[in-house]
């Protein structure tokens, strides 16, 4: 071995040694994305926000419902047997992602004040009984225990009429209580973009920094 080899072959040990101690606490992040259209600037923040994640070195999941196949919903025969829905292959697969999560940020328009059907479809048969809750038995598993949450919507009504009805809060509310509450996970953060039918380039660019930033602040 020459000298130059002994000069680099401890270099390159601590450089393989600080890239695997990097793998190792990245923190894994689940971006859900609601919006049907690839071209949505739903779909552009998402990208923002992806990007953004990694760049500050955390491992990022996205599951975009417009590019996955669609696990269908919460049928009669579904519901007669809710908790045999986590054995089915495609279900299983999405709660793995779930489960190896320590962030979960939902991403959606908001369309009359709730998500865009397929991903209430999703959440339906994903969060399943006997994964993200006990079925019967309040001993039982909760999955998604200790995890935290974060909201991101776009809405077409402008902020001024957002926040003089309250609608921000009550959606916090509901997904507060009804989603993490209830699966005992931790609610963390929420941004809420209204006006964004409207909105000019100068105005996007400003809500990708708002993007960027909450990363930052977060992450």
């Amino acid at each position: 071995m020459s000298q130059r080899q002994k000069t680099l072959r401890p270099a390159l040990l601590t450089a393989c040694l600080c890239l695997f101690t990097q793998l190792l606490l990245a923190q894994e992040v689940l971006i859900l994305s609601g919006h049907p259209s690839a071209k949505s600037l739903n779909a552009h923040l998402e990208s923002v926000l992806f990007t953004a994640l990694e760049e500050r070195g955390v491992a990022v999941q996205l599951r975009a419902l417009r590019e996955i196949e669609s696990i269908g919903h919460l049928d009669a025969q579904r519901w007669s047997d809710r908790a045999g829905v986590s054995q089915e292959a495609q279900i299983a697969a999405e709660q793995e992602f779930w489960r190896r999560a320590e962030h979960i940020i939902l991403l959606h328009p908001v369309w009359w004040w709730s998500m865009p059907a397929p991903m209430k479809a999703y959440l339906d048969v994903v969060l399943s009984p006997g994964f993200a809750y006990p079925e019967g038995d309040a001993s039982g598993p909760f999955a998604l225990k200790g995890k935290s949450l974060s909201l991101i919507q776009t809405a077409g009504a402008p902020d001024t009429y957002i926040e003089a009805e309250g609608l921000k809060e009550a959606y916090e509310r509901l997904i507060r209580v009804g989603l993490c509450d209830f699966t005992q996970m931790e609610f963390h953060s929420y941004l809420l973009f209204g006006g964004v039918m409207e909105k000019s380039p100068a105005e996007i660019a400003a809500l990708e920094e708002e993007i960027r930033a909450w990363v930052k602040e977060h992450f």
